[in-house]
């Protein structure tokens, strides 16, 4: 199945095939993201680039991590801030896009928002100053240091995620919205499990059915915003199908 923009272009391809596995290069930069996170400076639009000097060898090529801050989103379990999130993501993640649900499976309430920022690496030009930057730091040091990094800032988000728990405080909805920035995605649905093309208000949805990720999953593309949303639960959640597309029906109504 297919979901394409205005211009007949496609966003989103899924398959059957099997998903590839992290690679090399990811695990030696998830390895020293920890670290690299300690040097965040406070503040709201805070984050930090690293380098992990000899990377290169694993990767094929210089690249670099980036970490950010936590506080720029709203973290907390209090569902009064469910709409303090809201506000603070239609500053940061333009254009806004439409994920705020109306209706939610019985028992669930607001847990926590984030947003993410856009990366530097989608500028070339900056991200190559860094490249450069913290390449030739690395050489400068003669004290065996391995990891390098550099604070940034930012100031508008690429995703926004929002997260919502049952009473048991067991069971998670969660809705993801990315801008997708000219990318393609390529979507793997385990075999034998049920999908299918939707259309809800106009919009084309792909709705995926249980497996032992999910129980429900939906995901759709905003050809006018630009923001691919994808909304799903666990795998024990226990909500019908047509209880959770209740909730997407909620979203783009």
């Amino acid at each position: 199945m297919q979901l394409s923009d205005q211009k007949g272009r496609v966003i989103v391809q899924t398959s059957n095939n099997q998903l590839p596995s992290i690679s090399k290069c990811g695990n030696l930069l998830d390895k020293y993201r920890k670290e690299a996170r300690k040097s965040i400076r406070a503040g709201a639009n805070q984050g930090a680039a690293f380098y992990v000097k000899g990377s290169e060898k694993v990767c094929g090529q210089i690249l670099l991590g980036f970490e950010y801050g936590y506080d720029y989103g709203i973290q907390s379990s209090d569902a009064s801030l469910s709409d303090a999130f809201f506000q603070v993501m239609n500053e940061y993640l333009k254009p806004v896009p439409k994920i705020k649900p109306a209706y939610l499976p019985n028992g669930y309430i607001f847990l926590n928002g984030s947003l993410v920022p856009k990366s530097i690496a989608v500028d070339q030009t900056e991200y190559q100053k860094l490249v450069q930057h913290l390449s030739a730091k690395s050489k400068m040091s003669a004290d065996g240091s391995v990891l390098f990094t550099e604070p940034i800032t930012w100031n508008e988000a690429n995703s926004a995620m929002i997260s919502y728990i049952d009473d048991t405080q067991l069971k998670l909805i969660t809705i993801l919205a990315t801008r997708m920035n000219g990318q393609k995605v390529d979507m793997n649905i385990p075999k034998n499990t049920e999908s299918q093309k939707i259309v809800v208000n106009k919009q084309e949805v792909i709705y995926i059915g249980p497996n032992l990720e999910f129980s429900n999953k939906a995901i759709w593309y905003d050809s006018h915003t630009d923001i691919l949303v994808s909304t799903w639960d666990d795998a024990n959640s226990g909500i019908s199908k047509e209880e959770f597309l209740k909730m997407v029906h909620s979203i783009l109504n």
